[in-house]
């Protein structure tokens, strides 16, 4: 049995001509950390046969086997890893080939920068960041101008959230609402995917699928084009006598009748192999097509991958090779394809033949995430937590507000990108909730559109006056006792990261100290310059991955204070302190929320809550002046200092409207009634409410005590509501 050469690697992997290590001091706490949030289950190794692996601090190597082999995990997100490699030998052309990266990876932290080659040593280091998967590390290097690979692959695991369960519910959850968003490419882990017969097959799946079949279907088409099926087919040809070779009894008495006529023609069948088959024409079809959807993608993938040589090159070969395929002198002979009429064995079961046909019935099927044979590159961990925190708000909302209820408008720019999708930003992610044709609230994703705009922040008036501002979750509501062009906005930052402390899961601090940045530095600018600025955000909470009780953390507590704070949220997880919460903001009123402001030192805070009802007469003058004015019977035994709302009386109705009070005057009889003055009592003084912004109180008209010997009565919006 092998022995290992340095225990303090939790790598260690031995061929003939090479010894892998891998090094980290912080893999052993990462695993602590993650097994105090969910149980962690072994992960599987990989690597090449004839070689020796060691993993963790297991003295004795692992078993081989083609489908891997288990053992504790030593790769987490977000952990530096050194990869060293000691050549027995000089050897030339060492290059690490994967895992990938984009283009546009942060410079300086391009995987290749990060090894180098010196005195028959290959060593860097590698940190997968937020990618969460499998992954394979590939090192080629040339030995004797023989070229040789070294292989390694694992699963990366996180810290916060179970790989196999919670990462699956999640772009479950995703798909669902939005379907391809999840999916990237050239990335540094991958996930297993099986077919699905429903849905649509996007570019990206298509390159993807491609990709792990690309050799077989090559290799099997140009076997075919080398040893092509054919069939017997007949021939008819007219020749002279001397040319028969066979002779039917039939053109035996056909010569004998002819046989003065030196020039006729006999009708001679012969059967030859042909290559024009079903099959045949299927294959000139697929190696069309597929040549024609592999440059078409090709085109978006190639300006993505400028500083990846290595990738580029092999999408060229594999465009050379189609193009030599597809021009071949084979097919020259062959016709045009026009469907199948029945069954073909040969596409089933021929040498060649079957694999192109199950690698055509690949690239034709939608799949989804589930373990499977295929490989697909997911978005980072981040970005899919703040997309699933988006579409958890909004489903929250929508299931209080009364799920068979609720109209859900989305736009239909949703989804943008032309070869991988993303979810739109600003208005054009914008879901707004209606309710019997009444819009109810809105929530919108990364509200800034440009980065390079203040003004634009996907909300209408709103307004960064410093730098630009880009909460991931916004929530506005509409109140209806609240002006239609006023929303109550607060926002919601998705954040996968979290501490400990204290024995529970704790937001970062630095997010938190973001909340308030937002809610300073986002104003409401009215174009009614007499309004002046406003502060546009009313309360700010940070999403974490975090687990547990937490309804006695300061962080929770501050959001009854201070409206700043976080909830945990996780799949599978309890959602109760974050509904509850979002449940007390759709039930209270206006005035009930805005009462908890906290005003400026030396200020006072006043929310007019109180109410004047009045009987009116004519509810058709008040609609179209806004006025609404007294008897000679003025409200003496009401204070009008601090009133904010009217709402009329209808006779025979009751009251059901409600008006914002804009000022308070007197004027004259003849002025209040303008067509009516009455000559003996057009001096006379009343009082006159100027109204705005107009609202439906109640959804129908509700009685209440009110006598013409009164004809008045204060109440407030609470007392109302309730």
């Amino acid at each position: 049995m092998a022995q290992r050469i340095d225990t303090s690697a939790i790598m260690e992997l031995q061929g003939d001509e090479f010894t892998l290590f891998v090094y980290s001091s912080a893999a052993g706490a990462m695993y602590q950390k993650a097994l105090r949030l969910y149980d962690v289950r072994p992960a599987i190794y990989a690597w090449q046969e004839g070689c020796e692996m060691f993993v963790g601090n297991n003295p004795a190597p692992l078993t081989w086997d083609s489908n891997g082999a288990y053992a504790d995990p030593i790769f987490f997100e977000n952990t530096e890893y050194i990869v060293e490699v000691d050549f027995g030998c000089n050897v030339q052309n060492v290059k690490l080939l994967k895992p990938y990266e984009r283009n546009n990876s942060a410079p300086g932290n391009k995987l290749e920068e990060r090894f180098h080659y010196s005195r028959r040593r290959f060593s860097g280091s590698i940190n997968f960041g937020n990618d969460i998967g499998k992954f394979d590390l590939v090192i080629a290097f040339t030995i004797n101008n023989i070229s040789r690979e070294i292989r390694i692959g694992g699963d990366v695991l996180s810290t916060k959230l179970d790989y196999h369960q919670d990462l699956k519910k999640i772009v479950a959850e995703i798909e669902e609402e939005y379907r391809m968003l999840s999916f990237d490419f050239l990335k540094k882990t991958y996930h297993g995917f099986a077919e699905n017969p429903r849905g649509t097959t996007s570019d990206l799946l298509w390159w993807n699928v491609f990709a792990g079949v690309q050799d077989e279907f090559l290799r099997s088409a140009a076997f075919i084009i080398c040893r092509p099926h054919n069939r017997l087919k007949p021939r008819t040809e007219y020749v002279r006598a001397e040319k028969l070779r066979r002779l039917s009894p039939q053109l035996e008495n056909e010569i004998a009748e002819n046989r003065h006529t030196q020039n006729h023609l006999y009708r001679n069948e012969t059967w030859l192999l042909d290559d024009d088959t079903i099959e045949n024409r299927f294959l000139k079809f697929a190696v069309n097509d597929i040549a024609d959807k592999f440059h078409s993608i090709a085109q978006n993938v190639l300006p993505q991958v400028v500083g990846n040589q290595y990738y580029q090159q092999q999408i060229r070969d594999t465009e050379d090779t189609l193009t030599r395929l597809r021009h071949s002198p084979f097919f020259r002979r062959i016709g045009t394809f026009r469907g199948f009429q029945g069954e073909s064995l040969v596409l089933k079961q021929g040498a060649g033949y079957s694999a192109v046909y199950r690698c055509w019935l690949l690239l034709q099927m939608a799949y989804d995430l589930y373990d499977g044979a295929h490989r697909m590159e997911l978005k980072n961990i981040a970005e899919l937590y703040e997309i699933w925190c988006f579409i958890q708000i909004k489903n929250i909302v929508r299931q209080l507000l009364g799920n068979e209820d609720v109209e859900q408008q989305s736009d239909n720019q949703a989804l943008y990108g032309n070869f991988v999708l993303h979810l739109a930003q600003g208005g054009n992610s914008k879901i707004l909730l209606r309710k019997n044709g009444v819009e109810l609230a809105e929530v919108l994703y990364n509200s800034q559109l440009d980065e390079k705009s203040l003004s634009q922040t996907g909300m209408s008036d709103a307004r960064s006056y410093t730098v630009p501002q880009r909460p991931d979750i916004i929530l506005r509501l509409t109140k209806p006792d609240v002006s239609s062009s006023m929303k109550l906005t607060y926002l919601f930052d998705a954040k996968y990261r979290m501490d400990r402390f204290g024995g529970i899961d704790t937001p970062p601090d630095d997010a938190i100290n973001q909340m308030h940045r937002y809610r300073d530095a986002i104003y409401y600018g009215s174009y009614e310059q007499s309004q002046g600025l406003r502060k546009e955000v009313l309360g700010g909470y940070i999403l974490y991955p975090g687990d547990g009780d937490v309804s006695g953390a300061d962080f929770y507590k501050s959001i009854a204070k201070v409206n700043i704070g976080a909830f945990p949220l996780r799949p599978g997880g309890d959602t109760s302190l974050l509904r509850g919460f979002i449940a007390g903001l759709l039930s209270d009123g206006k005035d009930d929320i805005l009462q908890h402001v906290i005003p400026q030192k030396g200020t006072v805070l006043q929310v007019g809550g109180r109410v004047l009802i009045g009987i009116v007469k004519n509810e058709k003058a008040l609609l179209e002046r806004n006025l609404y004015y007294t008897g000679a019977k003025f409200p003496t035994t009401i204070s009008l200092y601090g009133l904010h709302y009217f709402m009329p009386y209808v006779k025979g109705k009751g009251i059901r409207d409600i008006y914002r009070i804009r000022r308070i005057r007197t004027i004259t009889a003849g002025e209040a009634k303008q067509l009516e003055p009455s000559d003996t009592a057009a001096n006379d003084l009343r009082l006159a409410f100027e109204l705005s912004d107009k609202s439906a109180f109640y959804d129908d008209y509700q009685m209440i005590r009110l006598t013409i010997a009164d004809a008045f009565r204060e109440s407030s919006v609470g007392e109302l509501r309730g």
